[in-house]
């Protein structure tokens, strides 16, 4: 068709006439090469080859071709390979070559503001060319390649798509066969490397359902629906085969009227060939050819010669038909015809192709030069992403530091505040009724111990806090001495009175007297172990303010953002062993105490036997050894709800345990003196002196034991 026409015109190649002489490769290489040298040894001369169809025959026939000064123009041959100008210097050709994916590749990933890519690729000589052209383009346009893998056909890719995942590749772009398809979606599927948060860019050519060749592929162990699913939403790039532009071509014909043309062409009709989606690019090959000659004329006449006086040796005349093809430039069927450096044809048209179910939908048209993308409306070919939108190339991490809101640390501050006070009343009561017959037979120096301790556990509320405020070792540190500290006042307090009310009131025999010095060496002794602990582990495994990373959020406004969560805690490297060392010891002293409380519980004197107080007490500081212990070590600082929680425990145990202790006394002393007064004035009545009441009163708290009580 194209010979007919081009002979048709006298405008072109005036007084020649192109004849075309078939040579049948059958695809083989070495065929190609003899069918080449019969070309050359038998006449007529030939000016220029056109084909092959197979890159690689082009390849071998290209490769010896140069040699007799031979254009060549291929019409179908793909492979990057035969882009290199220095083994074929004089091979041009009208199809697309394999590189020319990288182009509309990039602006794809340009138009979307995808920085960050990852590849994967077949490992062969036509496809690493590929890829390295790719690799070029993409750092040419300043866009990060976080990762470049390659496999072998017909292997495993587990550990590629593996480090795709590791590397937090979403952007995925791969240069690879069909069959090698198969296995790397189905990793892909494994590795959960598909949906919303992930774009797969594929080569055009594979068929709308090309995952049911699974069943047919061995090392294949996924199901054609599982492949399918990895694959849904995957983008390719494809090619128009035939000019899109609906307006009249060198040739006289719109594309569309050739296409007509083409299908009622004789030979096409009574099957003699099938119909060939390179049929464009033919008759465009043979119009380039065709042209170049033309305008080869004029130069070749000033040289007082003739395209008849070419000769295979004549490279003066061959670099002539080189310049003049790479000066062609004219609108063809298939595209806008004109040869770049590497003797190739970028296209003019290409097609953004989607995969959607088991239908490929183009949805775009990319101007690959002009750096356009023109996106369809109309359904159903629009584009389809698994989750809002298109997905970010990366990931954008935002650490957030997680600690106590300073509204929250500002609450339980003045809760704190107004919990010492509240102590601070017990005390100035305690101290100032000290001599009044209630308080000092529950021993007011005791109880002083206790308010003492219950202070040093609402400042621990205050220090537990205040490390997401001052960052320092010292906090870190000073919650636990706080809280231990306070705990250990607070239960030897008990534990010694519970002890001396025991032995008061349930020894038979008479025993020596227990001073309150005697009790201070129990709550002192108590303290020391406990500061023994606190001061090794300050000094050989101190506790250190540390960012622990928690599990990532991802924003529900922006696929792409990541939150990070920080959270500032105090750690060391044997913390289990102290928290074991310390939780031991004070469970041994509320375990005792527990049972001295309830030996004594029977006593009948309710102003010296606390046991029903002290066994409340010790629910309360039980609790608070079990639950804010261990906190108070392992999160001094975290985020509110746990602060709020373990601060609102302590406050909870520790202010209970001050009212049990103390508010039944304010009421006993208060009715202690109502009944005192109504005695003196029976006794003024009787003539008796209260003072002998009041020394009545003194004898008995300063007894040694029930049977001096008893006695007086």
């Amino acid at each position: 068709m194209a010979l007919d026409d081009i002979n048709a015109r006298e405008d072109i190649l005036p007084n020649y006439q192109l004849n075309l002489i078939i040579g049948n490769t059958k695809a083989l290489t070495n065929l190609g090469v003899k069918v080449l040298f019969d070309f050359i040894h038998l006449p007529p001369t030939k000016i220029m080859l056109l084909g092959c169809g197979f890159a690689r025959v082009t390849s071998a026939v290209a490769g010896v071709a140069k040699y007799y000064n031979l254009i060549q123009t291929t019409f179908s041959s793909e492979s990057i390979l035969l882009s290199d100008k220095q083994k074929y210097p004089y091979l041009f050709r009208t199809c697309f070559s394999n590189s020319a994916w990288s182009l509309p590749q990039v602006v794809l990933v340009k138009h979307f503001n995808w920085t960050k890519v990852a590849t994967i690729a077949r490992r062969s000589e036509v496809y690493d060319a590929s890829i390295e052209r790719l690799l070029n383009d993409l750092h040419h346009e300043k866009i990060k390649v976080i990762a470049a893998e390659g496999f072998i056909a017909g292997t495993n890719v587990n550990r590629q798509i593996g480090n795709l995942k590791e590397k937090e590749a979403r952007i995925i772009i791969g240069h690879f066969q069909e069959e090698d398809a198969l296995e790397i979606f189905c990793q892909a599927y494994k590795h959960g490397m598909y949906g919303a948060d992930y774009v797969w860019i594929v080569p055009g050519f594979l068929s709308s359902t090309f995952w049911d060749k699974a069943v047919n592929v061995k090392h294949v162990n996924c199901t054609p629906q599982e492949i399918a699913i990895a694959a849904n939403y995957s983008l390719s790039i494809d090619f128009a085969t035939i000019n899109t532009a609906d307006e009249t071509t060198i040739s006289g014909m719109t594309p569309q009227s050739f296409d007509i043309r083409y299908h009622n062409w004789p030979s096409i009709v009574n099957h003699t060939y099938w119909p060939n989606s390179y049929a464009g690019f033919t008759y465009d090959a043979v119009w380039a050819e065709a042209l170049a000659l033309n305008s080869s004329l004029s130069r070749i006449t000033k040289l007082n010669r003739s395209l008849d006086d070419f000769r295979y040796s004549d490279s003066e005349m061959a670099g002539i038909f080189k310049e003049e093809m790479y000066r062609v430039n004219f609108s063809g069927i298939s595209n806008i015809i004109e040869f770049n450096k590497y003797g190739d044809v970028l296209p003019h048209t290409t097609y953004l192709v989607q995969h959607q179910g088991e239908v490929k939908r183009a949805v775009a048209t990319i101007i690959a030069k002009e750096g356009l993308i023109d996106f369809y409306a109309a359904s159903p070919n629009v584009i389809r992403w698994a989750g809002k939108g298109p997905p970010a190339s990366q990931i954008k991490l935002v650490y957030v530091e997680r600690k106590v809101p300073i509204n929250v640390f500002i609450i339980m501050v003045v809760l704190s505040c107004m919990a010492i006070l509240l102590a601070i009343a017990f005390l100035i009561y305690n101290n100032k009724y000290r001599n009044e017959r209630v308080i000092k037979m529950s021993s007011p120096n005791l109880n002083n111990l206790i308010i003492v301790g219950c202070v040093s556990l609402y400042l621990s509320i205050i220090a537990r806090g205040a490390i997401s405020i001052i960052v320092s070792p010292v906090f870190c540190m000073l919650a636990p001495w706080l809280t231990t500290l306070g705990f250990a006042t607070v239960s030897g307090s008990m534990f010694a009175k519970t002890y001396r009310a025991y032995k008061i009131l349930t020894t038979k025999k008479r025993i020596s007297p227990i001073h309150d010095y005697h009790l201070y060496e129990i709550v002192a002794a108590l303290i020391l172990a406990e500061t023994v602990i606190l001061t090794t582990w300050t000094f050989i495994d101190p506790m250190k303010p540390i960012y622990k990373l928690l599990p990532r959020e991802v924003s529900s406004n922006q696929q792409s953002l990541v939150v990070i969560p920080q959270l500032l805690e105090c750690n060391c490297l044997h913390n289990i062993i102290w928290l074991a060392t310390i939780l031991t010891l004070n469970v041994f002293v509320l375990i005792f105490g527990a049972f001295l409380a309830y030996e004594a519980r029977n006593i009948k004197l309710s102003v010296m036997n606390e046991s029903k107080q002290i066994a409340l007490c010790i629910y309360n500081v039980a609790l608070l050894c079990t639950i804010v212990i261990p906190i108070s070590f392992f999160l001094p600082n975290t985020f509110g709800e746990t602060y709020i929680a373990s601060s609102g425990l302590i406050l909870y145990c520790t202010t209970t345990t001050l009212c049990i202790f103390f508010v039944p006394k304010v009421k006993l002393n208060k009715s202690d003196a109502l009944t005192i007064t109504s005695q003196l004035v029976s006794v003024s009545r009787n003539k008796r002196s209260p003072l002998r009441i009041r020394n009545k009163t003194t004898l008995i708290s300063m007894g040694s034991s029930k049977s001096d009580i008893v006695q007086k």
